[in-house]
């Protein structure tokens, strides 16, 4: 079974672009320009120089609603003055496969319009009776401002082109661009487009609305396959609880559930 679904689409040796934190889930996967800061530098390390203070974020997702694959993430973020810096831990699977990722990132603020950032990435691939694998990656990304209500940005993804393993196995290597809006009253529009080496391009796109002081409303679609998401989000004065599910036309639900604590 595991064999099925690593090889599903286009093969990679592992370390897929797995939709981590319940926010960015139940988007679709969309939101590559967006200014929320607890959005996680996993998918654009720009997004650290947003953050108003301390965070921290817990997550955890059962990828198609199998036992056997378990993925659980851990992120800190802290800003200063110029930007800020971060730190992720992240484990998908069991004893029988696991992929364990350790990420470092910073972030600058070169104008009043412009943002980028850099992420290190160290991959770990276990596989019981065959030993392991490690390799170095490198993510690039940036968030602009056309205007205080219209963010643009892009996230380049192992620019590196890493391999794994003695075979030299390709990594996975993707380009995601997009704009956010944010629409009347308290909606925000996300719009992205998504291009994986060796997959077809895809469009994401995915809608957030604030119904009231403590609660959020999500949901998105994605044309890969065209899977659908939703999800919401409960928001206290220093946590939020976050929930999504996506769909997939032969492989199920995925559901994922993110705590976030807020500094500030």
């Amino acid at each position: 079974m595991l064999l099925f679904i690593f090889r599903f689409d286009p093969v990679w040796a592992s370390f897929e672009a797995y939709p981590v934190g319940a926010r960015w889930h139940s988007m679709a996967g969309s939101g590559i320009a967006d200014a929320d800061p607890r959005s996680l530098f996993l998918h654009n390390p720009a997004f650290l120089t947003q953050q108003r203070g301390s965070q921290l974020s817990l997550s955890h997702m059962q990828l198609f609603s199998m036992r056997e694959l378990p993925l659980y993430h851990l992120n800190f973020g802290h800003p200063w003055k110029t930007g800020g810096a971060g730190a992720a831990l992240q484990r998908l699977g069991s004893e029988l496969y696991s992929e364990t990722c350790f990420a470092a990132a910073a972030a600058f603020r070169i104008d009043s319009v412009l943002d980028l950032g850099v992420t290190l990435r160290y991959a770990h691939l276990q596989i019981q009776r065959y030993g392991s694998a490690g390799s170095t990656m490198i993510d690039v990304g940036a968030v602009g401002r056309w205007s205080s209500r219209v963010h643009y940005g892009f996230a380049i993804k192992n620019i590196t082109a890493a391999t794994l393993g003695r075979c030299e196995e390709p990594l996975p290597q993707s380009l995601q661009c997009g704009i956010s809006a944010q629409g009347p009253g308290t909606l925000r529009f996300c719009f992205d487009m998504y291009k994986e080496a060796r997959a077809p391009f895809e469009f994401r796109h995915g809608v957030e609305y604030a119904a009231g002081k403590y609660l959020l409303l999500r949901a998105g679609f994605t044309t890969a396959s065209l899977r659908l998401a939703a999800g919401f989000g409960v928001c206290c004065p220093l946590v939020t609880l976050d929930y999504a599910v996506m769909t997939h036309p032969c492989l199920g639900l995925t559901q994922q559930f993110s705590l976030h604590f807020s500094g500030h």
